[in-house]
């Protein structure tokens, strides 16, 4: 991430360090750490991912997790409040990998379904539109369910599907869409 570091044990334990800006680091406060501080006291992190502000990670089980600033919902938890200690993300628990970026977050699901949810001033939730608007929930991005990868950006998104066809919507003013 921009600001933090976050990583986790072989034993499955999250830390993580840096600026604890907006609550970022998940450690319920704010406040920056020179070292690796284990977030919580769970053993079952299966990923994590983190940018500017805020960060999410996965358990073993599948249920999503996301925490610090909450900037137009990009955390996903119904509303647009900001939290310093990992928040579950909805009820499922069929999550396989997610990627924060700026103003939002995209993940993908176990069956290949890709979700983005946050912020969408530049188109970067797939829907077809940059009104925008957001959103508090994660929004399923069409109906194809053979997603392998996603990678947010600040305002562009790309995504891999299982044959190999790469597919990056959003802000292009930069020639970032390949």
């Amino acid at each position: 991430g921009y600001y933090r570091s976050c990583g986790i044990k072989t034993t499955g334990e999250l830390f993580c360090w840096g600026s604890g800006q907006h609550g970022g680091l998940g450690l319920g406060d704010t406040l920056n750490r020179d070292v690796p501080t284990q977030v919580g006291s769970q053993t079952d992190w299966n990923m994590v991912s983190t940018f500017s502000y805020h960060s999410c990670g996965i358990r073993n089980g599948g249920e999503l997790y996301c925490w610090g600033d909450n900037y137009k919902g990009k955390l996903g938890t119904g509303d647009e409040n900001s939290y310093t200690t990992p928040q579950r993300v909805g009820s499922d628990s069929n999550w396989n990998s997610v990627s924060p970026a700026y103003s939002y977050t995209c993940g993908i699901k176990n069956g290949g379904e890709l979700y983005c949810w946050g912020h969408n001033n530049k188109g970067q939730l797939g829907n077809g539109v940059s009104d925008g608007s957001h959103y508090t929930t994660p929004q399923r991005v069409g109906s194809d369910s053979d997603w392998s990868l996603v990678s947010a950006g600040n305002w562009h998104v790309c995504g891999i599907k299982n044959g190999g066809e790469l597919y990056c919507w959003g802000s292009g003013v930069y020639s970032q869409l390949g």
